[in-house]
């Protein structure tokens, strides 16, 4: 049996990643996977994005079909993706800033500058990433 040492004896779970992949180039639908951690075991969400006039609508996949949300990109760019999403059944109405690079800091983007005001930009709270994935 191998032993792997945490450091200061707490297991670090990993952060929480987003996919998008194309399922469809018209309409425009995407295969949406968020992957995150909680009681020390790893999860997963996914979903279709179809695309509509106004955005996007998530529709959950499996036993998570009955739900959706609607949402839109504010800000996208080759290192930062920005979305607003409404209120949904089971979550807040909210923002994702999404970054491509791990080492980038949240001190270093000027998220002002991505469609967000200043308000919204102080309500943020940021995770840790170790990684985006931009397959779409």
């Amino acid at each position: 049996m191998q032993r792997r040492p945490f450091p200061c004896g707490r297991v670090q779970a990993p952060v929480p990643t987003i996919t998008y992949e194309v399922l469809q180039e018209a309409p425009l639908k995407l295969i949406d996977t968020v992957r995150y951690t909680r009681k020390a075991k790893r999860k997963q969400i996914c979903g279709i994005d179809t695309w509509t006039e106004s955005g996007f609508t998530w529709r959950g996949k499996g036993i998570l079909a009955f739900l959706k949300s609607k949402w839109s990109i504010v800000y996208l760019d080759d290192h930062c993706l920005v979305i607003r999403f409404e209120r949904s059944l089971v979550t807040p109405a909210g923002i994702d800033a999404l970054v491509a690079q791990p080492q980038m800091k949240p001190s270093s983007l000027d998220l002002t500058k991505c469609g967000l005001t200043a308000k919204e930009v102080a309500q943020l709270t940021f995770l840790p990433t170790e990684k985006v994935n931009r397959n779409a």
